[in-house]
């Protein structure tokens, strides 16, 4: 009986046919392909294919450096810096086999620990293990990849986590509950492996988060003229504590007009500005307000911020262990991901 075993990445993909059946699993083929060389998995597969005895394949399992989802019974994956995408009653089905498996990356490697003899093994950092305890597999490459084993054998559990980013929305830098679970995560593991420092690199697109600083900018203008109202009463307000209720928000939107100079502002013939409806002055408040990318890297820079400070202030993480590197606007990394996001690396 032979299976196929794959290990697929961005840069590289490694395949292996392998026999059982014997003391120990054979491998009878063994292929290293560069992954961006093929315009699918399906067309390196078929490469392999070619030098491959595949007689007898019962099964394939095939690890995905990128987030792997159920779907109808089956599992779909998409690699991180590749267009791919992998559907594994597909690839079942060109095998010509019932049972073909797809998983993360990192939750493969966190099931074949135990296989990993002690020859193989280099101590990080003395302790004494805790029997039946969790463990964290962590690889420190040019992302963080991250997976968390739970039990031990047959009822071990593998709990896959997105440890490499956490995500915004457009134009926030709020952290919701799911990516505060994933910093939590990240910090237990930053704890237990006090000499791992982390790079953290904040990111803005203007595709994704213009519209929403384009917004954030007038609902501040917004708040702005309702301070100078409050303050008229010879008190100080700051426009940062002040809230505009929506029934007052197209009255401060007109006021907000008003004192705006916006090229093609509608004027009657003796050249003061006509009234339009709260609506039209609302887009034209919009379309009058520029975004730059000063804007958005400072969008990406606060996103940043916000992550290193919960990880030190929350985390208890060590603030000298964290890092921030230069922002990034222009798009770049893992297309799949959203670019309203926090990226993480291993310094």
């Amino acid at each position: 009986m032979k299976v196929l075993a794959v290990d697929l990445g961005g840069t590289k993909t490694l395949v292996q046919l392998v026999a059982l059946g014997g003391e120990w699993p054979l491998v009878v083929c063994e292929r290293r392909y560069a992954s961006a060389e093929f315009e699918s998995f399906e067309a390196l597969l078929e490469r392999f294919l070619e030098r491959a005895d595949t007689n007898d394949l019962h099964a394939a399992c095939i690890a995905v450096a990128g987030p792997v989802s159920a779907r109808d019974g089956r599992q779909v994956a998409n690699v991180t810096n590749l267009p791919w995408t992998l559907d594994s009653a597909a690839l079942a089905a060109r095998l010509e086999i019932e049972r073909c498996r797809l998983v993360n990356d990192f939750v493969a490697a966190a099931y074949g620990i135990d296989e990993v003899d002690a020859g193989h093994l280099v101590q990080l950092q003395a302790g004494e293990p805790e029997p039946g305890g969790s463990r964290a597999v962590i690889g420190a490459g040019t992302g963080l990849g991250h997976a968390i084993l739970v039990g031990r054998g047959e009822q071990m559990r593998c709990l896959p986590s997105e440890a490499g980013h956490v995500a915004f929305a457009p134009g926030s830098t709020r952290l919701d509950d799911a990516q505060l679970k994933r910093l939590e995560s990240l910090a237990k593991a930053l704890n237990d492996r006090p000499a791992l420092r982390l790079n953290i690199t904040g990111r803005a697109l203007a595709a994704t988060d213009a519209e929403a600083l384009h917004r954030g900018k007038l609902d501040a203008k917004l708040r702005a003229a309702k301070a100078r109202e409050l303050s008229r009463g010879g008190r100080s307000v700051d426009p940062q504590s002040v809230t505009v209720a929506a029934d007052e928000r197209e009255r401060l939107i007109g006021v907000v007009y008003e004192d705006e100079d916006i090229a093609g502002k509608p004027r009657n013939f003796l050249g003061m500005a006509k009234s339009i409806p709260p609506e039209q002055m609302e887009e034209l408040l919009m379309g009058s307000i520029d975004v730059q990318d000063k804007d958005l890297r400072q969008l990406a820079e606060d996103r940043a911020g916000a992550v290193r400070d919960h990880l030190a202030e929350q985390g208890k993480v060590p603030g000298e262990r964290l890092f921030l590197a230069a922002p990034l606007i222009d798009g770049s990394g893992d297309t799949k991901l959203l670019p309203s996001r926090v990226d993480f690396s291993l310094k």
